[in-house]
């Protein structure tokens, strides 16, 4: 009984360890699409596709279309591109992404 308790403990922590800690929870279709424009946006380094971003969440937020969670997640984005920190934003709308798909 102990062996398989402790066999289970290394399982759980294997698991842990590949996967990471600290992803995304699950996310609506709308805000998987807003994710990858946030890719496009970040992966071109142009403010501007940015702004126009933050308009479409903001929208979609308010039009209850996305949840506060979601919308926050795609400002934390946003924002790491804003303070022109592209290669750390782009990195966040695709673990985003990755994580929706549990890889």
């Amino acid at each position: 009984m102990k062996n398989a308790a402790v066999g289970l403990a290394l399982f759980v922590a294997l698991i842990l360890a590949t996967r990471g800690c600290g992803g995304y929870a699950e996310v609506s279709p709308l805000t998987f699409q807003h994710a990858k424009a946030l890719y496009a946006a970040c992966n071109s380094r142009q403010t501007q596709r940015l702004e126009t971003c933050a308009a479409m969440v903001a929208e979609a937020e308010s039009s209850q279309q996305i949840s506060t969670t979601e919308a926050r997640y795609l400002r934390d984005i946003i924002a790491t591109g804003k303070s022109e920190q592209w290669a750390e934003a782009q990195a966040m709308a695709r673990k985003l992404m990755t994580d929706q798909a549990g890889l």
